[in-house]
């Protein structure tokens, strides 16, 4: 299953390293410095002690990304 996260930040970047490690195909939309630190570095998900890397496929335009069987926009709410 092709998974994309829309507006990557905190929670989506969270949500995405869990899917990978569940074996999901993930993709993101993000912008700016966040989208190019991914693009160089991969994701990474510090928790406690812990350091988890998660390799995913992003962009600032969902029409690079494959076609993708679910969505998930992780926008913040004020």
């Amino acid at each position: 299953m092709r998974i994309c996260i829309f507006d990557a930040g905190a929670i989506g970047d969270y949500l995405s390293v869990g899917l990978v490690q569940a074996n999901y195909a993930v993709s993101l939309v993000a912008q700016g410095d966040h989208l190019n630190a991914i693009q160089r570095n991969r994701l990474t998900l510090f928790s406690g002690d812990r350091e988890t890397h998660a390799t995913v496929i992003a962009s600032d335009d969902p029409t690079d990304l494959a076609e993708q069987d679910f969505f998930i926009c992780s926008l913040r709410a004020h």
